[in-house]
This record gives structure tokens, C-alpha cells and sequence, in this order.
């Protein structure tokens, strides 16, 4: 079995020489071992914001990126039924096509060469509520229309507006 030496403390993402003196009773140690270089897996990123760009589809993510430039961030959004990645080299990442009315946990982690940071802290992201799935109007006077709708996953309350040549109504409902 090699012998083992467990070096603890060590700080992410920095540049470390090693030299081990081989040392025996009789002859004392050799001190002509050569040093090596070895560098340790990249830090953390630890994510600062999580911003929908529209209603509900699109979000970005912005984070910090304190590790060498050669460092690639992959951002997880994790569902309940489905899952989202984005990588980029940068401090910001988009997320795509999430789905409405869902919840997700958002963690990152940063890659090199030399092997993968451990994750983020997770930051929850609810995204924006759905679109009813079925509508209707139904005329109840020449002066009166009542509308009706679905549910809609996560909405908490409804804005629902008219227009017309002879003007605008809106309603507010909860």
C-alpha cells in the first residue's frame, strides 16, 4: 500500500507546490525531490440573482465568477417534472423554455480541467402563472357580457380586460 498524506484547508481555485522528502533512520532525508505544481478543483459560484426576462419561459441567472478564465458555470433548474441547464464562461446564463406555473430549484457549479466545485447554495424560482386553458363570453344583455375561465396554475388573482371602439373595462378578481 502507498503511503498517504491527507493535506486539509487547502482553498479552492489556487496553485499549490508539493514536494514529499522521502527519509530513512540510517541515511537521514533526501532533499533533492523536485517540487510539484498542482492547482485545486475551482470555487464555488454563489448565485446573486434570478430575474424572469418574460411572463414566464425565460430567466436569467447572474452569479459570481471568482475562479481562472478557463472556468465553465453549468446552472440547474430543477423541477418536478423537468429539468433545465444552461453553461456559460461569463458571470450570467439563460435559462430557456421553463415551464409556467412551476417550481424549481436553481444551483450552480463551476468545471475546469482539474474538476468540478462543489454546488451553489439553491435559490427557489417560481415562474409565472398560465394562461387559462379555456375561455368563455357569454352575452347576457345587449349591455352585458359575462366572462368566464380555467384556473390557472400559481395565478392568485385575475386582470381581466375589454376593448372595443366604444372603450375599455377591465375587472379584477381573485
Amino acid at each position: 500500500m502507498a503511503p498517504v498524506c491527507a493535506l486539509s484547508d487547502l482553498r479552492c481555485n489556487t496553485q499549490y507546490s508539493v514536494v514529499v522528502t522521502p527519509c530513512s533512520e540510517i541515511r537521514g532525508c533526501n532533499h533533492t525531490c523536485k517540487p510539484h505544481t498542482h492547482e485545486t478543483a475551482p470555487c464555488s459560484p454563489e448565485i446573486l440573482s434570478v430575474s424572469q426576462i418574460n411572463s414566464s419561459s425565460n430567466v436569467s441567472v447572474l452569479y459570481t465568477a471568482s475562479n481562472t478564465l478557463n472556468t465553465t458555470y453549468t446552472i440547474t433548474a430543477l423541477g418536478l417534472t423537468n429539468t433545465h441547464t444552461c453553461q456559460s464562461l461569463s458571470t450570467s446564463c439563460q435559462l430557456t423554455q421553463l415551464s409556467c406555473g412551476a417550481t424549481y430549484v436553481v444551483t450552480a457549479y463551476a468545471s475546469t480541467a482539474l474538476g468540478r466545485s462543489l454546488p451553489s447554495y439553491s435559490v427557489p424560482l417560481e415562474t409565472g402563472p398560465c394562461c387559462p386553458s379555456t375561455l368563455t363570453v357569454d352575452q347576457v344583455t345587449q349591455a352585458m357580457t359575462n366572462i368566464t375561465w380555467s384556473h390557472a396554475r400559481l395565478a392568485s388573482f385575475y386582470v381581466t380586460a375589454l376593448t372595443s371602439s366604444r372603450g375599455h373595462a377591465k375587472c379584477h378578481t381573485m
